[in-house]
């Protein structure tokens, strides 16, 4: 059996004020061509389908007509979940129209749906609450372990309803309790709906970690031999090496993508270690980290396919993919990198004088232009005017003023880091240069996460 792995399209996400419908319907075209040239037997789409929980007409249409094209019009299935960007009622109500089409939209854990029988013989059930099974003639069984976006709140409200209590009346649950009792509930899922002659795979949207792995330690090598970055069919079967993300336990060691709504707050969902996933999963396609990458490649890969489009200043010249995971009942997963090619990249440059600034944007029109310029005077509007003039996808302009002229305590703002670091920054520049306490920094995230939610 054959998957491919998407996730994270935030449907109607603008970069500043530019609208990427048009890039975002591009890419999406790209995404389905792919499942065809490469005869994929179904997708797997990890959350984060809309950028916000009212996205717009447009968006919506999109999103549609995108998941009927990716289906092949009911004879591929396509199972999407619910980010912590979507709202998990508004995913799950076109669901039975969308299921005659293959279509499988899940917006909650414990979601469970009556069986259907697909015009084209696909059979889609719900062997336990928060599973997926996929059947159909001549192909494996595949069954998806389906975990949308869940909040602390939601996860407890679950685990009650099923008899587990995981939070004290005399105390708040910790972070590990709330974790252990999530992982339990997977694995009596996994219990009642994996099968050993099935294929058996999960997706989620969280944040994940391998604490086993510790920082800066060569994890290449084993994973390398046999995997790569998937070729045309007519260009042979040579495979070219897997670029992995550097392996690390620690939570900061790759950042919420900037501008993302964050998860990584009091009262969302902690950092979610990989030991906590079925072990009779083959393959993890998870959703939330906009850079592909692997947490765990081995034995069972726990993958980031990350965003189809860069949509932050933090996804500068990332190239960016969907994943291809080929399967049979209890063997090892085979996984491979389809680089897409839709879309205008985030260039950062930095140049030392308005000359070479506008030489440089004459010569990079396709793409969007965060330019730090190192000068030893500030602009003039004479300047700045040819620089807007030379490309029309400028998205700021951060001065870099060097020279004695300027007061030793003084200090350039870049305006375009994360909200958490001009938040640090602010809060150090008031307090001499003290960091924020820590209880400050998560009711400022949950405070801006629900402003997000407002939206």
């Amino acid at each position: 059996m054959r998957l491919l792995h998407t996730s994270d399209w935030h449907l109607g996400k603008r970069l500043d004020l530019f609208s990427r419908i048009e890039e975002q319907r591009q890419v999406l075209d790209e995404i389905s061509e792919l499942a065809e040239l490469h005869k994929v037997d179904a997708v797997l789409v990890s959350g984060d389908l809309f950028d916000s929980f009212n996205p717009s007409t447009e968006a919506q249409e999109l999103f549609y007509a995108a998941l009927k094209r990716m289906s092949g019009n009911g004879s591929r299935p396509v199972i999407a979940i619910a980010g912590n960007h979507d709202s998990a009622d508004a995913i799950q109500a076109p669901v039975p129209l969308a299921r005659l089409h293959g279509i499988v939209l899940i917006g909650y854990i414990t979601s469970s749906l009556p069986e259907i029988t697909t015009d084209s013989g696909v059979t889609i059930s719900f062997p336990a609450p928060g599973a997926v099974r996929i059947e159909r003639d001549g192909l494996s069984t595949l069954n998806v372990l389906a975990s949308p976006y869940a909040n602390e709140r939601r996860i407890q409200d679950i685990l009650k309803e099923r008899g587990e209590q995981v939070k004290s009346p005399a105390r708040p649950v910790t972070d590990s309790e709330l974790i252990a009792g999530l992982s339990n509930l997977w694995d009596s899922t996994a219990a009642a709906a994996f099968r050993s002659e099935d294929v058996n795979v999960m997706a989620a949207h969280l944040y994940a970690i391998d604490k086993t792995r510790g920082q800066g330690e060569d994890q290449d090598q084993d994973w390398n031999q046999g995997q790569g970055q998937e070729q045309d069919p007519g260009q042979g079967q040579e495979q070219l090496q897997l670029e992995l993300e550097e392996p690390t336990g620690a939570v900061e060691s790759l950042a919420e993508p900037e501008d993302e709504k964050p998860i990584l707050y009091k009262g969302g969902l902690p950092p979610v270690p990989v030991t906590a996933f079925p072990a009779l999963s083959q393959y993890v396609a998870l959703g939330h980290l906009h850079k592909g990458h692997f947490v765990c490649p081995k034995p069972v890969p726990v993958a980031y396919c990350g965003s189809p489009l860069a949509y932050s200043r933090s996804e500068s010249e990332q190239q960016k993919y969907v994943y291809l995971i080929d399967l049979e009942p209890g063997a090892e997963a085979l996984v491979k990198q389809l680089p897409l090619q839709s879309g205008l990249p985030v260039l950062r440059p930095v140049c030392e004088s308005t000359d070479e600034a506008v030489q440089w944007l004459a010569e990079h029109q396709e793409a969007y232009v965060e330019l730090t310029l190192q000068l030893d005077n500030y602009l003039s509007s004479e300047e700045r005017r040819r620089i807007f003039a030379a490309h029309d996808r400028i998205l700021s302009i951060i001065p870099e003023i060097r020279g004695a002229e300027m007061h030793e305590e003084a200090k350039v703002v870049d305006v375009s880091q994360s909200i958490d670091t001009l938040f640090a920054e602010y809060y150090a520049a008031e307090h001499q240069g003290s960091a924020p306490p820590k209880e400050l920094t998560e009711l400022f995230r949950e405070v801006l996460s629900a402003a997000k939610d407002e939206k």
